[in-house]
């Protein structure tokens, strides 16, 4: 009862988030995020060039038949791998700033968690975080890495987080707000 208020905003953010959903469709003219931008496809299948996703001048190209479980499997491949080389130079940046070791990291596909840390501290981030901007992913790495030291959200854990990154309150309420146009 004295957590009622906090439980309808919640769902109420909950559901417009899932109002909001778009189900790709993986053709021409349908935008996908990078690093926060939204980049237009031009979705082709050439069969003659090397299936997959590719990036210019901020607009995909995607060659592949159209199939749309092939197409968002080109796409997450992609994404994936933007995101282990992003986010792994983010973790070393960091990781040396605050003169913390974690025990390794992963790309996961976690629709609705961006990141965790085990109790060894092996680091896990979702590949939908490449499409936030390089902010709100500091963000992410850095509430991450802080769980290293502080195994839970208590006011030394926000410390270390806004000794880092004074202004993360921002990003994290971006990325709530914002998470949904994250779907693939």
């Amino acid at each position: 009862e004295e957590k009622r208020s906090w439980i309808t905003k919640v769902m109420r953010r909950q559901s417009l988030q899932s109002a909001r959903r778009i189900e790709k469709r993986y053709t021409s003219g349908e935008s996908f995020y990078y690093l926060g931008r939204a980049c237009p496809l031009e979705a082709y299948y050439d069969p003659l060039e090397e299936r997959g996703v590719t990036l210019r001048n901020e607009c995909f190209s995607l060659n592949c038949p159209d199939d749309q479980s092939m197409r968002k499997f080109y796409f997450v491949c992609w994404y994936k791998d933007r995101a282990m080389h992003h986010i792994s130079r983010r973790l070393e940046h960091y990781s040396s700033m605050l003169g913390l070791a974690h025990g390794g990291f992963r790309i996961t596909s976690a629709e609705r968690r961006w990141g965790s840390c085990s109790e060894r501290n092996r680091l896990a981030f979702s590949f939908r975080l490449i499409m936030a901007p390089p902010e709100v992913i500091d963000y992410v790495v850095v509430h991450e890495l802080a769980h290293i030291l502080q195994k839970n959200h208590s006011s030394k854990f926000w410390d270390l987080v806004l000794e880092v990154l004074p202004d993360y309150r921002m990003h994290r309420r971006w990325l709530r707000d914002n998470e949904y146009r994250f779907n693939l």
